[in-house]
């Protein structure tokens, strides 16, 4: 055995683990001895791109493989443009020719579609391996498996007559089935490391004795190779990374032998974990499915790369490891990144508002150099930066530090958005957005990175058409800003728009995702709400929103069939909200029909059918729990403003569907908003709304209590009662607040003031004249003020606070109870 690898803190860690580390370095050894040089890598490792970039300007192979994406090869020389910065991201998409199987009887489905991305920093070892196989004038040769012929990546197809299958297990990075190994696990509990990533920074990262790219290959590949001789063979299998290795290996000898080169002129650069793959393995690797294939290069950022994006691969911290890569390629130590580091945080959380000075940055350096002493190793690594600054920068409890915590992940991430050549050639998508903004005059929009304001009118046909154009992106989700509709009744206006729109770099991220949908925008949001028209086949409201989307889309071809989709969910769905729901999105589509060609007969008989089913349902939510009660009432608005408004619609019908549902329910609230209802289409005076609640006062000290939930029901709904009751409703309210005891006073108060609430200040003043005229203030022309006695003032400042208090906490409850 080497001197070096047995003194290795490696051999250390193999050793407490009870490993057979001879038998381990004899695998080592003869990886190393073989003609092809192989480097294993960790993705987005600083420590490693630099010895990486040493290994091979001095070896100087003639091909480089590389594990990267093989339907990726022509987009290295993009990768690698002087004009591209990292962070980048090379996206593949796949679409196969042919629509999946299904059973006898079931619908058709739509062809899976997968995609991936695969992140690059400028310090990730495959991107310097590029860059070096660029200056020596050797081939760079992507050689891994592409993501959708990998065993279970491609999604199970659900009518699958050979179903049911095995759930696929999605590929996983290497350093993710390392954790799970038993070495793994040995070593980090023997060390005391936290994670993975403490773990390969103190054995990695951190400056070395030996830093040579030798002493790195070896202790990576010896590191790897006891994680792989704890790691279960059936999860390599189960997981694709078998497969993936049968693949490489296959390349490797078809491209040597293509080009007529021999091992020793080849490097092979990949995870750690297939260092050692079966030479010898006889399965045949996956066969390469057809389809449509999308490649590209595009702009990435480094909270995309991050862990807190989701990322599984993700980089903890992409920016502290650029600066950790460049501080060490220019000979600078680990005491200067803690320096740096501490310094840009405290700089980010003064700036946050945190309570900092210089002194804290010398202790939290000096504590974070302290700390990886006491943990047994020479230089400090982020995790020690991090314990420390929280140790002495925190002023109080760590769940107060935000602006503290928040100013180590913003330093530590960073926020460098990558560029790509203007040579790379743009996919179908992402070239159809850009013709849409010059074709419909919005290409100003995309100039700058600033609010801009479109008003748009559909009437004028360059406007309809930008608006179309912008609700396709809105609905696939394009983060492009937002609209606002001009007030008109329903809430919602035909002709007029208000967009905000801002400009985002992630725009065009986003629609690069969306390549797997359809060449052009029209035909992603085409695809798109296609499939989404199956969902919720009974369900009325979602159905007519659909509707109403495909519309203003302006998917003609889509529009019969969300129409369809419409029909069916009015006659299945028995549901009052919904249909309610669905009834609004109807009296909105009644108003484009001359506008978008609709059969405005067709729509009448939609209108008429969904009113109908509404009424019946109605009485169904005559006593819904709380929770529910905000749908209610706003359905019950959506059926009473048409009726009121037009007379195809039936009036009685709904009239006496509304009484029955007021003489079933057993809510206070709902029997109010039911009764407000009827006096808002004039079935019920104004005037009876003041019976009811005085029979509320008068019924004892349990009806008096939800006597506010009643008057609340009526104002939610009903401003008419108010404008035509209003004097009788205030003498029954006085009578109510004269007559009740003072603990039934205070649980009835908070009700009666949110009823109140519920009306604009013009409705409140003329209540509030009622009050004047009913105490005999109303012929007084001049009352400026009200004098009362010291005492008196002092008594109502106190009933203020009481009440005060009360409605807090029964505000507080009701909340927890909604």
């Amino acid at each position: 055995m080497p001197r070096a690898m047995s003194s290795s803190p490696i051999a250390s860690a193999v050793k407490a683990a009870a490993l057979d580390l001879d038998a381990l370095v004899a695998r080592v050894d003869a990886l190393m001895a073989e003609e092809i040089c192989w480097f294993g890598v960790r993705h987005h490792s600083p420590a490693i791109a630099r010895q990486l970039d040493r290994c091979i300007r001095e070896r100087r192979p003639k091909i480089i493989f590389i594990e990267g994406p093989t339907e990726a090869q022509g987009m290295i020389e993009f990768v690698i443009d002087s004009k591209t910065r990292p962070p980048i991201a090379i996206y593949s998409s796949y679409r196969p020719t042919a629509a999946p199987p299904v059973a006898p009887g079931q619908p058709p489905q739509p062809p899976p579609r997968v995609s991936a991305w695969y992140p690059l920093v400028s310090y990730s070892p495959e991107y310097v391996a590029m860059k070096a196989a660029r200056d020596i004038g050797a081939e760079a040769h992507f050689n891994d498996l592409p993501h959708f012929a990998t065993p279970g990546e491609m999604p199970l197809l659900p009518n699958d007559e050979k179903a049911p299958q095995p759930k696929p297990r999605p590929r996983e990075h290497w350093e993710q089935i390392a954790t799970r190994s038993d070495f793994y696990q040995a070593l980090s509990k023997a060390a005391g490391h936290r994670n993975f990533n403490e773990t390969w920074d103190r054995l990695f990262e951190s400056p070395r004795a030996d830093d040579s790219y030798e002493s790195m290959r070896r202790d990576v590949a010896l590191f790897c190779a006891a994680v792989r001789a704890t790691t279960s063979p059936a999860l390599l299998e189960t997981d694709g990374t078998l497969a993936r290795e049968r693949f490489m290996w296959r390349t490797i000898q078809q491209t040597l032998k293509e080009r007529k080169l021999k091992p020793r002129d080849a490097m092979v650069i990949c995870g750690g974990f297939h260092l050692f793959l079966n030479r010898d393995d006889p399965t045949p690797p996956p066969e390469i499915p057809e389809g449509t294939i999308s490649v590209t290069v595009a702009p990435y950022s480094y909270f995309r790369i991050s862990e807190l994006s989701g990322y599984g691969a993700g980089n903890r911290a992409p920016k502290y490891y650029e600066l950790c890569h460049e501080h060490h390629a220019a000979g600078r130590g680990q005491d200067d990144v803690v320096v740096d580091t501490v310094i840009d945080i405290l700089k980010e959380a003064r700036r946050r508002g945190a309570p900092l000075s210089s002194a804290d940055a010398i202790g939290a350096t000096q504590h974070a150099l302290m700390l990886s002493r006491l943990r047994g190793w020479n230089e400090p690594v982020l995790d020690d930066i991090h314990d420390a600054l929280i140790t002495c920068c925190c002023k109080g409890p760590v769940r107060e530090a935000t602006s503290l915590l928040e100013a180590i992940d913003e330093i530590n991430i960073g926020s460098r958005l990558g560029k790509v050549t203007d040579r790379m050639g743009r996919l179908p998508i992402v070239n159809d957005f850009y013709e849409q903004l010059d074709r419909l005059k919005l290409e100003e929009f995309a100039a700058r990175e600033r609010l801009q304001n479109y008003t748009l009118d559909k009437r004028d046909p360059l406007d309809a058409a930008r608006s179309a154009f912008l609700h396709r992106l809105i609905f696939m989700k394009i983060e492009i800003g937002q609209l606002t509709r001009e007030a008109a009744p329903f809430g919602q206006s035909v002709f007029k728009e208000l967009w905000r729109l801002k400009w985002h770099p992630k725009i065009e991220t986003d629609l690069i995702e969306l390549n797997l949908h359809g060449d052009s925008v029209e035909a992603a949001a085409t695809t798109l709400l296609a499939e989404s028209l199956g969902a919720n086949a009974q369900e009325a409201g979602p159905a007519c929103r659909k509707l109403v989307q495909a519309v203003e889309m302006d998917l003609p071809q889509l529009v019969l069939r969300a129409e369809q989709n419409t029909s069916y969910a009015i006659d299945h769905d028995e549901r009052f909200s919904s249909l309610a729901d669905a009834l609004t999105s109807l009296m909105v589509l009644e108003r484009y029909a001359a506008f978008r060609g609709l059969g405005k007969q067709h729509l009448a008989d939609l209108i008429s059918r969904c009113f109908s089913r509404a009424c019946s349902a109605l009485p169904g939510v005559a006593s819904v729990p709380p929770d529910q009660w905000d749908e209610v009432v706003t359905g019950l608005m959506a059926l009473a403003e048409p009726v009121v408004q037009r007379d195809d619609l039936d009036a009685d019908l709904f009239a006496a569907q509304v009484q029955l549902a007021a003489r079933n329910s057993a809510m206070p609230f709902l029997r109010g908003a039911f009764l407000g209802a009827l006096a808002e289409m004039r079935r019920m005076k104004a005037d009876n709304l003041a019976t009811e609640l005085l029979n509320y006062a008068r019924g004892g000290t349990d009806q008096q209590v939800v006597a506010g939930d009643f008057l609340h029901g009526v104002l939610k709904v009903s401003k008419t009662a108010v404008m035509l009751g209003g004097k009788s409703l205030v003498a029954a309210v006085d009578e109510l607040l004269r007559i009740t005891d003072g603990d039934v006073f205070l649980g009835m108060v908070p009700r009666l003031r949110a009823a109140f609430e519920t009306l604009h200040e013009r409705q409140r003043e003329g209540l509030a004249s009622h009050v004047a005229e009913i105490y005999g203030l109303k012929e007084a022309k001049d009352v400026q003020s009200l004098a009362t006695s010291v005492g008196a003032a002092a008594l109502m400042s106190q009933l203020d606070a009481e009440v005060a208090k009360i409605m807090k906490e029964w505000l507080g409850e009701e909340a927890a109870h909604a």
